[in-house]
C-alpha cells in the first residue's frame, strides 16, 4: 500500500507522537509499504541524529528522510492548516489511505485534505484535545484535580457543553472523528470516550500501545543501593509536565 501518516511533530522533534509515526514509518515500510509523512516543522529533517529507543544516540536512516514533507508553523493557524491540508492533498492523489495521529491540530487539514482527494481517512486518538487544552488554559469550569466523588476529570468535562474556544475545539475534533473510516484507540476506556463523540462502536479499534523492553540491570536489589533508595518506596513516570497527566494525583 501507499500510506499517507499526518502528524503533528516528527523527528528530530520530540515526543510521543514523533516517536511513534517513525516508528510506525519504519515498522511499514519493513513490510514493503510506501510511506509519506506530513508533520509541521521549519526545515527539512537534519540528517543528523535523534534519540530513539533506550535513549539510545542514532543517525537518522535514508529512509526516515525518504518522503517527509514539513510544513511550516508560520502565519497564523488559518495559514497553518491551509498549508498543510494543501501538502494532505498532494500527497493524499498518490496514496491509499491518510492516517492522521489525532483529530485538531493535524486532524483537521488532513480531514479536508483526503476529503478533496478523494481518499479514506483513518485517525488516532490518544486524548480529548478539547479537554487538554480546557486544563492548560483553564479556561473551563472543571478544575485540574479529581472530583468529590472521584469521577474522572474527563469524564466530568464530556457531560457538559463548553463555549468559546474550547467548545471549537469540542465541534472540530466530533466532526473529524466521525468522518474517518477507522478510529484507533490505546484503550477502552477511550474508546468510550470517542463513542460519546458520535462515532459508531463497530468503527473504533482498540490497539494497546506497543513497549520497548527495558535493559538489563544487575537486579533490583542491586539498583536500589546503588540509588541509595533501599528504604523507601520508589514510583517512578516518564511524562511531560502537563496538568491533564494527573502526576499530582
Amino acid at each position: 500500500m501507499k500510506i499517507l501518516l499526518a502528524t503533528g511533530i516528527y523527528p528530530p522533534e520530540s515526543g510521543g507522537p514523533a516517536t511513534y509515526t517513525m516508528g510506525l514509518a519504519d515498522a511499514l515500510r519493513t513490510r514493503g509499504h510506501e510511506v509519506y509523512v506530513v508533520a509541521y516543522g521549519e526545515t527539512s529533517p537534519d540528517p543528523s541524529f535523534v534519540r530513539r529507543g533506550n535513549d539510545q544516540v542514532l543517525p537518522l536512516t535514508k529512509g526516515e528522510l525518504e518522503g517527509v514533507v514539513r510544513v511550516s508553523r508560520r502565519g497564523g493557524a488559518f495559514l497553518r492548516y491551509l498549508r498543510y491540508a494543501w501538502n494532505v492533498f498532494l500527497l493524499a492523489r498518490k496514496s491509499d489511505v491518510v492516517y492522521a495521529q489525532g483529530p485538531v491540530s493535524e486532524g483537521l487539514p488532513a480531514t479536508i485534505g483526503a476529503m478533496i482527494a478523494g481518499r479514506p481517512l483513518m485517525m488516532k486518538v490518544v486524548g480529548d484535545y478539547a479537554w487538554e487544552m480546557a486544563q492548560q488554559t483553564r479556561m473551563s469550569n472543571v478544575e485540574c484535580r479529581m472530583s468529590n466523588d472521584k469521577t474522572p476529570l474527563l469524564d466530568e468535562f464530556l457531560s457538559k457543553k463548553h463555549g468559546g474556544i474550547i467548545g471549537w475545539y469540542e465541534k472540530i475534533e466530533r466532526w473529524t472523528a466521525r468522518r474517518a473510516a477507522r478510529m484507533i484507540v490505546p484503550s477502552k476506556y477511550l474508546k468510550g470516550v470517542v463513542e460519546k463523540w458520535g462515532v459508531p462502536s463497530e468503527r473504533i479499534e482498540v490497539v494497546l500501545n506497543a513497549v520497548e523492553t527495558l535493559p538489563v540491570t544487575q537486579g533490583r536489589e542491586d539498583e536500589r543501593r546503588a540509588f541509595g533508595v533501599s528504604d523507601n518506596v520508589v514510583i517512578l513516570t516518564a511524562v511531560r509536565a502537563v496538568p491533564w497527566k494527573g502526576v499530582a494525583e
